[in-house]
Parts: C-alpha cells; structure tokens; sequence
C-alpha cells in the first residue's frame, strides 16, 4: 500500500515537473519571439525616420538660376555705411551736448537753444533803380527884376510856395545817383506878381546807415532851371544855371518803399531879366524801387 501510494506521487511529480518545463520553454520562446519582433519594429521604424529626413523639403522653393546681371557703369564709390556716424552720434555712444545761449544764467532760466536766435538778416534795402515823388513847402527868399539892360529893375518879396516833381536815380549802397525835374510856384506878398521856376537837377547824395530802416543824407545838385517872373503885368525870365544842397533822412517802409524827408537850399543864377532866386526847400519824397 505505502509502495503503490509513493509510485503515485513519484508519477504526479514528474507529470507536474514535466509540464511546468514545457510551460517555461514555451514561456522563453514566447519572450524571444517578442523581443525578435519589437528590434524588427525599431529597425523599420529607423529605416522610415531616416528616409523621411532624406526627402527634399517641399515648403522651400526651388533653387533658381541667377540671371546675369545687365553691364552698368559702376557708381562712384562712396563712403561705407558703417564708417558714417549717424545724425548726433559720437564716439562712445554719447549724446552731443546740447548748445545753448551762454549769455543766459543756467540757475534762473530755462537756457535757450542758439538755433532759435540764428535767424538770417533780412535787409529792407533794395540797390538799384527807384521813381520817386516830390512835394516841398517852399520859403522863398527876396528876389528882383530887372530892366533897361540892368540899369533898373524892382525888388521883390514872396509868400510861401510849394514844390512838385518827379525823379528817378540809382542806389549803389552807399551812395546814390538821381535825376529830377519840379516846378517852384510863389507868389509876390501884398501885390499881383509871382514867380515860376521849373529846374531840371542831377543830384549825388551821399547815405549813412544808422539802423535797419533809418539813413541820413547829404547831397549836392545842379543843373539848368527855366525862370518867369510876373511884375506889374511884365513878364521877366530866363534860362539859368541852379544848384541846391541837401540835408536831410531816409525811412525805409518796407521792402520796396521808402520815405525821405530833407531839407535843401535851392538857388539860381542871375540873368538880365532877373536877380538870383533862392528858396528854402522843405521837402517830402516817396521812393519807389524798381
């Protein structure tokens, strides 16, 4: 009994271990073949990296061939971009340092840029060519006639007259060249005579500036006057020579019109018809320049 009983066991060990052997050999098998398919599938997963990463790029175009370049004459060569400093620039990367109006105290103001005060000098002289009108109250000195060959004659004397003419001239700065041409009108004081005297001058005037808009003026003229003296209802003239001196300023009104105020002392020369004729001239003239 006890001998069947251990046969029994001895034949379900061996059973037992015969079985779990085969389980464990099929277990490894199953194993390898895994681990056999897994390094296939890591093989052919490289294989499909490495042909993807070997396609051209599809986003990127094409390389073209350049086209030659037509002949042209090449520019002048010019300084470099990077060897010219920018606008402002110094070297160390810092800031120009502002200019400002040193004549300004820094403490008590806000300085002001020297750019701002930098305004070109507009002149409102203009050189060159000018018309002009004249008008003048005249004060008229003692005058004469004469007759019989300058063996008689009476004396005259004058009210106030006045004076209108025209004139055109030259500016050269400095010194100015014109021509004018008037007519002196009086009349006898407590009678019925007058005197007409039309004078053709050609004037040097001599000028100094003294501000932006204000000359002074001297000058000297002659010339020929034509003269007609009306007495005791006869008539007493002449040709003459004449000549006058002129005191007096300039103000300039703008870029194209000035006013000058002189005074002159206008006289003739004698004649047979008549003694020298003299008047003091205050006169007002409106410049036009050309």
């Amino acid at each position: 009994m006890r001998i069947g009983f251990l046969a029994f066991l001895l034949l379900v060990s061996a059973l037992v271990f015969s079985t779990a052997q085969d389980k464990n050999i099929n277990d490894y098998s199953s194993l390898e073949n895994r681990a056999r398919s897994l390094s296939q599938r890591l093989n052919a997963h490289e294989a499909l990296i490495a042909e993807i990463l070997s396609r051209p790029d599809p986003i990127s175009p094409k390389p073209s061939t350049p086209t030659p370049p037509s002949p042209q004459i090449d520019p002048p060569a010019s300084q470099s971009l990077e060897s010219v400093a920018p606008p402002g620039f110094m070297p160390g990367g810092r800031l120009p340092a502002p200019q400002y109006d040193q004549s300004q105290d820094s403490d008590t103001s806000t300085p002001t840029p020297v750019s701002q005060w930098e305004q070109p000098d507009v002149s409102l002289r203009n050189n060159g060519y000018y018309l002009g009108l004249i008008g003048a109250s005249v004060l008229p000195l003692d005058g004469a006639v004469r007759w019989g060959g300058g063996m008689g004659g009476a004396s005259m004397q004058f009210e106030k007259g006045y004076l209108a003419g025209v004139l055109m001239g030259r500016d050269f700065g400095f010194i100015r060249v014109e021509s004018e041409h008037n007519t002196i009108h009086y009349d006898q004081k407590n009678g019925s005579g007058s005197a007409a005297v039309h004078p053709v001058l050609f004037r040097c005037i001599f000028e100094k500036e003294i501000g932006d808009r204000v000359d002074l003026r001297a000058g000297i003229g002659s010339g020929i006057s034509l003269a007609q003296l009306n007495y005791a209802g006869k008539v007493f003239g002449g040709m003459s020579f004449c000549y006058d001196f002129l005191l007096g300023a300039g103000i300039r009104l703008n870029e194209a019109l000035a006013l000058n105020l002189d005074y002159r002392y206008f006289l003739t020369a004698a004649s047979e018809d008549f003694k020298r004729l003299q008047s003091n001239l205050l006169t007002a003239s409106l410049q036009f320049d050309l």
